[in-house]
């Protein structure tokens, strides 16, 4: 009977972050939000009924208190903190090349991600939800291929398996004209742009106080 109550509060621990893991096909949107309270709340009403039953058999019959129910809850509510923090990303690879396509008039769009250990991270983003698709990808010369079948049908045309990097690897022309290019994520333009414009608005203002 002990080891059961142990089994069960495990079981919806995991229940409760799995949707962290970051193995195979996943989505996002409302219905793992609520799959995500249903399970955390199934989680904690458990463990306050297996604690207060502690605490009531500690006080009536001197027993021991039962530690193993509070360090699997501790360890749960850690991993879940931990989880959200990092997100899904994949901690024993690294992203190598990642781009995005926009849809335009359309609330949609779509994040391709390529990593180190030659898997690829295909997102669909909709208005409301999103759903990531997951595969192998070879490369042969500049032209990318992306080991997955079924990709153009999962991601709605979306993305397609054939692509052709341009000379400065800034985007993925498909090989088929039909489809969209995707175009690098410029965040590390952007974050150096910002600090050119701050260290000139920090010149102008010494400047400035200079001429005072």
């Amino acid at each position: 009977m002990k080891q059961l109550k142990y089994i069960a509060l495990c079981v919806f621990g995991f229940l409760f972050i799995k949707h962290y893991f970051p193995f195979g096909d996943y989505c996002k949107g409302l219905f793992e939000g609520l799959k995500f309270i249903l399970f955390g709340g199934l989680f904690l009403v458990l463990f306050l009924i297996l604690s207060i039953q502690n605490v009531i058999q500690v006080v009536r019959r001197k027993v021991k208190i039962d530690f193993k129910i509070y360090l699997i809850f501790i360890f749960f509510i850690i991993s879940q903190l931990f989880l959200e923090k990092i997100g899904n990303k994949k901690l024993w690879t690294s992203i190598t090349w990642s781009g995005s396509i926009q849809m335009e008039g359309k609330p949609q769009n779509g994040i391709l991600s390529l990593y180190k250990n030659n898997t690829f991270e295909a997102t669909h983003n909709y208005a409301d939800f999103s759903c990531t698709f997951v595969g192998d990808f070879e490369m042969y010369k500049d032209t990318l291929y992306l080991l997955r079948n079924d990709i153009i049908i999962e991601t709605d045309s979306l993305f397609t398996n054939r692509y052709v990097f341009n000379t400065t690897k800034t985007k993925l022309i498909p090989y088929f004209p039909k489809f969209k290019i995707i175009e690098k994520k410029k965040i590390k333009q952007i974050s150096h742009q910002s600090l050119l414009v701050l260290s000139n608005c920090f010149q102008i203002h010494k400047a400035t106080d200079n001429k005072r």
